[in-house]
Protein backbone atom coordinates (compact mmCIF):
# COMPACT_ATOMS: atom_id res chain seq x y z
CA UNK A 1 0.00 0.00 0.00
CA UNK A 2 1.92 3.12 -1.31
CA UNK A 3 1.08 6.43 1.21
CA UNK A 4 -0.83 4.56 3.60
CA UNK A 5 0.72 5.06 7.26
CA UNK A 6 -0.06 3.18 10.60
CA UNK A 7 -1.92 6.24 11.83
CA UNK A 8 -4.18 5.80 8.56
CA UNK A 9 -4.61 2.55 9.01
CA UNK A 10 -5.75 3.36 12.64
CA UNK A 11 -8.11 5.93 11.17
CA UNK A 12 -9.71 3.29 9.23
CA UNK A 13 -9.85 0.97 11.69
CA UNK A 14 -12.11 3.47 13.76
CA UNK A 15 -14.32 4.37 11.18
CA UNK A 16 -14.64 0.78 10.02
CA UNK A 17 -15.85 -0.58 13.44
CA UNK A 18 -18.49 2.19 13.84
CA UNK A 19 -19.99 1.57 10.86
CA UNK A 20 -19.99 -1.92 11.55
CA UNK A 21 -21.69 -1.19 14.61
CA UNK A 22 -24.41 0.97 13.12
CA UNK A 23 -25.18 -1.61 10.23
CA UNK A 24 -25.73 -4.49 13.36
CA UNK A 25 -27.68 -2.07 15.33
CA UNK A 26 -29.96 -1.58 12.62
CA UNK A 27 -30.25 -5.31 11.91
CA UNK A 28 -31.31 -5.98 15.27
CA UNK A 29 -32.97 -3.26 16.19
CA UNK A 30 -35.24 -2.99 13.20
CA UNK A 31 -37.23 -5.40 10.96
CA UNK A 32 -36.02 -4.70 7.53
CA UNK A 33 -37.86 -6.07 4.69
CA UNK A 34 -36.00 -9.28 2.57
CA UNK A 35 -34.99 -6.54 -0.25
CA UNK A 36 -33.16 -4.47 2.32
CA UNK A 37 -31.90 -7.89 4.17
CA UNK A 38 -29.97 -8.74 1.66
CA UNK A 39 -27.85 -5.37 1.13
CA UNK A 40 -27.36 -5.17 4.58
CA UNK A 41 -25.96 -8.32 5.87
CA UNK A 42 -23.70 -7.79 2.63
CA UNK A 43 -22.47 -5.09 3.64
CA UNK A 44 -22.09 -6.48 7.11
CA UNK A 45 -19.94 -8.84 5.70
CA UNK A 46 -17.80 -6.64 3.64
CA UNK A 47 -17.36 -4.15 6.94
CA UNK A 48 -16.02 -7.33 8.66
CA UNK A 49 -13.48 -8.38 5.51
CA UNK A 50 -12.12 -4.66 5.30
CA UNK A 51 -11.75 -4.92 9.07
CA UNK A 52 -9.37 -7.98 9.04
CA UNK A 53 -7.49 -6.87 6.34
CA UNK A 54 -6.81 -3.46 7.90
CA UNK A 55 -5.48 -5.55 11.28
CA UNK A 56 -3.17 -7.25 8.77
CA UNK A 57 -1.96 -4.77 7.10
CA UNK A 58 -1.18 -2.71 10.62
CA UNK A 59 0.71 -6.23 11.80
CA UNK A 60 2.44 -6.16 8.51
CA UNK A 61 3.67 -2.84 8.97
CA UNK A 62 4.44 -2.81 12.70
CA UNK A 63 6.65 -6.08 12.07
Amino acid sequence: MIGVDIADLERAEVELASLLRQCEAVVRGSKLSPSRQTPMFNRIAALQTALELVAEAKSRRAA
